[in-house]
């Protein structure tokens, strides 16, 4: 999927960042090239009260939750499987793998977001509390959760994190999904 979003991604608003936002103190005092920086988009989310992103390119469309069919002895992290367009998508419970105390919100705000997979493989997307929208985060403060010292990166699926600068300081951080990594932990979706 191209960093163009698709109309089927419902609900969701694309904010740019503001110079303020993308503007680099440090750059600026050594003499920056005044190149605007490189963002991506991402898909930002809510899981209780934990903020997730993932790439905008992983994502093949947002839905709202519709009837779930339980799958007998399917692995507890998944939901149901839903017919989206005649296709049978597995749906996991975003949940399972960021366990909260923060209840669960109404079906009405929740979303699945659907993965971008590939054709040869069991279509599959993820029940989320909500979705606060797609954000623009420049590469340069996007940090591997190896690198990482802030708590929001010590979980095994969170590939890293994600910060602006808002007023000269950085945002509190966006905690990166390893997409791949949660379908796996989610056990076989065929």
């Amino acid at each position: 999927m191209s960093a163009d979003l698709p109309d089927e991604l419902q609900d969701v608003e694309v904010s740019s960042p503001s110079d303020e936002e993308t503007r680099d103190p440090e750059t600026e005092r050594a003499g920056g090239d005044g190149e605007p920086d490189e963002v991506e988009q991402f898909v930002v989310f809510r899981v209780g009260d934990r903020r997730l992103a993932m790439n905008v390119d992983a994502v093949k469309n947002i839905v709202k939750v519709g009837e779930l069919t339980r799958v007998p002895r399917a692995a507890n992290a998944i939901d149901g499987i839903m017919d989206l367009r005649g296709e049978i998508t597995a749906i996991i419970d975003a949940r399972s793998h960021f366990p909260t105390r923060v209840d669960e919100p109404p079906e009405n705000d929740q979303r699945i977001i659907v993965f971008d997979m590939p054709q040869d493989r069991q279509s599959a997307g993820i029940r989320v509390d909500t979705v606060d929208g797609v954000e623009l985060f420049p590469l340069k403060y996007v940090t591997p959760s190896e690198d990482a010292t802030d708590e929001a990166a010590d979980h095994p699926l969170v590939a890293g994190l994600l910060h602006r600068v808002e007023n000269g300081e950085r945002t509190e951080p966006v905690g990166l999904v390893d997409v791949e990594g949660v379908i796996e932990a989610s056990g076989p979706t065929q």
